[in-house]
């Protein structure tokens, strides 16, 4: 959806926005995406009051975890391991460290001795 162009959809609420609760506008945007193999329509509808709901949620999810990563990072860097087939394995089982908002990228570098 980043580079679809997004429409304004504008103020949907029949209410009348108050000083403590402004009104909420919305964008939407279209695009096609394949999911499990079969093309379809996406649309997407973007509303502010949710976007400023969420950010403090949303930073502390990210926050978590980019802990989880660093905490099993951590102990990973320091192992070394003596031949490829076990360093192999051992970065696989990072890779699939499932967190929520990260991609994980593992590489196996060799230091001769």
């Amino acid at each position: 959806m980043a580079h679809n162009p997004w429409a304004e959809v504008g103020v949907l609420a029949h209410t009348k926005p108050t000083q403590h609760r402004p009104a909420t506008s919305s964008t939407a945007s279209e695009g096609e995406v394949t999911l499990y193999g079969t093309p379809s329509r996406a649309v997407v509808v973007h509303s502010s009051a949710q976007d400023q709901r969420r950010q403090p949620r949303l930073a502390r999810d990210i926050q978590a975890s980019q802990s989880t990563l660093e905490t099993a990072a951590r102990p990973a860097e320091q192992q070394a391991y003596f031949c490829r087939a076990d360093a192999d394995a051992a970065a696989a089982q990072r890779r699939a460290v499932p967190t929520p908002s990260h991609l994980v990228d593992v590489t196996v570098e060799e230091r001769p001795v």
